[in-house]
C-alpha cells in the first residue's frame, strides 16, 4: 500500500492535486521545479515521512493540477503556494523547493514572513546580476522549446533520453522525470519566460533560516559561485552548501549527500 494519499483542493479558483503522507509530525512541503510534478520527490519524501507529514503538490499546469491559460508569473506562483498553505491550514511548514519551486519558496518567505518556519532552496534559477543577459534569455528560450518538443515524444522515448542524460538515476527516478515532461500543460511553458531576474530583493527580506544547495555548473547546475556568495551576503539567516559532482537536480544526482545536509538543517531548525 502506498504511503502517499492523493487529494485535490481548490486554490485561486483552480484545482490543485497533491499527495500527502500520514500525519506523523509537523508539515513539510516539497515544491517541484519546471516540467516536473510532486511524485518526483518520492525518494526524499520516503525518508522524511516517519518524522514529518510530507506534502507533494503539483504546481499549476503541472502533473495532475489544473492548467489555466494565464497565472504563471512569480506573483501567481507565490499566491498558489500561499493559498495551498492557508487552505490546508498548515502551521508554519518547512518548505523545500527545487529550481523554479525554490524561487517560489524564497519569494513566498519574503512576501509572507510568518507563513513558513524555514526553507531549503535547491539550485534556483538565479544569476549574479538582476539583468537577464542575451545568453541567459537565449538559454531560457531554448529550454522552453526543448520542453515543448519533449511533450510530443512517446513516454518510452523520453525514458530512453532520461537514461542517456542521467545514467546514475534509478529506474523510478527516470520514469517520473519522463512522465513530468509529458504532464506539463502547454500554457505552463510560459512560466519559464516569466521568470523575474531580480531574486536579490526578495531574498534580502527573508528572515527565517534558509539553506541554499548548489551543484557544479559544468554538470548543469544553475547557481554560480558568485551568485552563491551574493546570496550568502544578502540573506541574514542564510547558509550555502555546495554538493560536488551534482548538476541541477542535486537531490537525484547525489542523493546521499543531499539527504545528509537536508536532514542536518531541518533537525536544527525544524525539530
Amino acid at each position: 500500500m502506498s504511503s502517499f494519499l492523493a487529494h485535490d483542493i481548490q486554490v485561486n479558483n483552480q484545482k490543485f492535486h497533491y499527495q500527502v503522507t500520514a500525519p506523523t509530525g509537523p508539515p513539510l512541503i516539497l515544491v517541484h521545479g519546471y516540467s516536473s510534478f510532486g511524485s518526483s520527490w518520492y525518494p526524499t519524501a520516503n525518508l522524511l515521512k516517519d518524522k514529518y507529514q510530507v506534502y507533494l503538490p503539483d504546481s499549476r499546469g503541472h502533473g495532475y493540477s489544473d492548467a489555466s491559460e494565464t497565472g504563471y508569473s512569480p506573483v501567481d506562483r507565490v499566491s498558489d503556494l500561499a493559498g495551498l498553505i492557508y487552505e490546508l491550514n498548515l502551521n508554519k511548514p518547512c518548505i523545500i523547493g527545487h529550481s523554479l519551486g525554490a524561487d517560489t519558496a524564497a519569494r513566498l518567505a519574503s512576501e509572507f514572513p510568518g507563513l513558513a518556519t524555514c526553507l531549503v532552496l535547491i539550485d534556483p534559477p538565479w544569476l549574479e546580476s538582476n539583468d537577464l543577459n542575451s545568453h541567459w534569455a537565449e538559454q531560457l528560450d531554448k529550454y522552453r522549446l526543448e520542453s515543448q518538443r519533449r511533450m510530443t515524444l512517446p513516454l518510452n522515448k523520453l525514458i530512453q533520453l532520461g537514461q542517456k542524460e542521467h545514467p546514475s538515476w534509478t529506474v523510478e527516478e527516470i520514469h517520473t522525470w519522463a512522465l513530468g515532461k509529458k504532464l506539463i500543460n502547454p500554457h505552463a511553458l510560459l512560466s519559464i519566460d516569466l521568470l523575474d531576474p531580480d531574486w536579490q530583493s526578495p531574498v534580502s527580506q527573508i528572515g527565517i533560516p534558509t539553506l541554499l544547495m548548489t551543484g557544479d555548473q559544468n554538470q548543469g547546475g544553475l547557481i554560480s559561485p558568485e551568485a552563491a556568495a551574493l546570496f550568502d551576503s544578502i540573506c541574514p539567516a542564510g547558509q550555502v552548501f555546495r554538493i560536488s559532482n551534482a548538476g541541477h537536480s542535486i537531490q537525484m544526482d547525489q542523493f546521499q549527500q543531499f539527504i545528509k545536509y537536508l536532514t542536518q538543517f531541518i533537525q536544527e531548525f525544524y525539530p
